[in-house]
């Protein structure tokens, strides 16, 4: 019978100290610097965009608005006319 043959195993060595913290604080301070940069890059893009977008729906809401308005003030001024005409009519003896 022969002998299986030994096969070698090499095993890993460990040569260097390895701190799980000051890599994972390293990766976050490199993150939020890049979020800071990244949000003030696109900042004025953004800012310039939500003015528009704003702008456009203060105009809608105007325009849907404004029959109403036109109305209540009609009505404002009528009331205000016929009381101010109540109160001092020459005609009145």
């Amino acid at each position: 019978m022969s002998m299986p043959k030994k096969t070698k195993r090499s095993v890993p060595t460990l040569t260097e100290v390895v701190h799980p913290s000051a890599p994972q604080l390293a990766l976050a301070i490199d993150r939020e610097l890049l979020i800071e940069n990244l949000l003030q890059r696109v900042a004025p893009t953004v800012e310039h965009q939500l003015r528009e977008v704003l702008q456009r729906q203060l105009q809608e809401q105007m325009r849907l608005l404004l029959p109403q308005l036109q109305l209540e003030m009609e009505s404002f001024v009528r009331q205000t006319v016929a009381q101010a005409l109540a109160e001092k009519n020459p005609f009145d003896t």
